[in-house]
């Protein structure tokens, strides 16, 4: 019924389907990909799946996918690897991100170039200057994270640390019970994008939402609030 469906709308009208962090789908998502995948009468659909690049080779249902999806001659498949933006898509999508009074150049220059060519880091940027009214001082992410953790509670702040210095995906469990943290306080730090559940497959796996969050809450840490996390964990 779901495929026929598909098909209906197509006939009506040019049909995009975009699943993203497609490693996140569970057993009965999978299940219905594959059957989608390896229709031999297939709607003519154009269907996005993204997914990030860490742990894709070891997850399972990813890969189940991907075969299913090559082996049907009647689909045309094609895999893109989408790097960094180049500084002049980077600034559009900037200019697109801040409000007109906030998108001289002044302001755009400084998030182009400390994004690094990230999408997300440009929205985290624009997000940080529209918050406090424009670009006070230094344009960094070292600043943008030290505001989020001014908006944060000591426990909150104590699972982010642990979560990055342990340097791997752990179970909430384990991060809770070690930060002495609530699941109100994970559920702030996903919503601000600083942890994400891993794509390695496992129970309610957590790490930090991006390596270079890691090493920017690393590097603030004293070797006596190091030493403290990890008698902790």
């Amino acid at each position: 019924a779901f495929f026929e469906l598909l098909a209906r709308i197509r006939y009506r009208r040019p049909l995009c389907i975009h699943i993203d962090d497609l490693p996140w789908a569970d057993q009965d998502s999978v299940l219905l990909m594959r059957a989608l995948l390896a229709d031999r009468d297939p709607a003519p659909v154009l269907l996005l799946l993204s997914h990030r690049s860490e742990g894709a080779e070891s997850n399972s249902g990813l890969t189940a996918i991907r075969e299913v999806a090559q082996t049907n001659s009647k689909l045309e498949v094609r895999r893109l690897s989408v790097g960094p933006l180049s500084p002049e898509a980077s600034r559009e999508l900037a200019l697109r991100s801040l409000p007109a009074e906030m998108a001289g150049t002044d302001t755009v220059a400084p998030v182009v170039a400390e994004s690094g060519g990230s999408p997300f880091f440009i929205g985290e940027l624009a997000g940080h200057i529209v918050r406090e009214g424009g670009v006070a001082d230094a344009l960094s992410l070292p600043a943008v994270l030290a505001a989020h953790l001014r908006a944060l509670g000591e426990a909150a702040v104590a699972l982010l640390e642990i979560t990055a210095l342990a340097g791997q995906p752990l179970t909430a469990a384990v991060l809770l019970k070690a930060s002495g943290a609530t699941r109100d306080a994970l559920d702030e730090l996903r919503g601000r994008h600083l942890l994400r559940r891993s794509s390695a497959e496992g129970d309610d796996m957590l790490e930090c939402y991006h390596d270079r969050i890691r090493e920017m809450v690393t590097q603030r840490l004293s070797d006596a609030v190091i030493n403290g996390r990890y008698h902790a964990l």
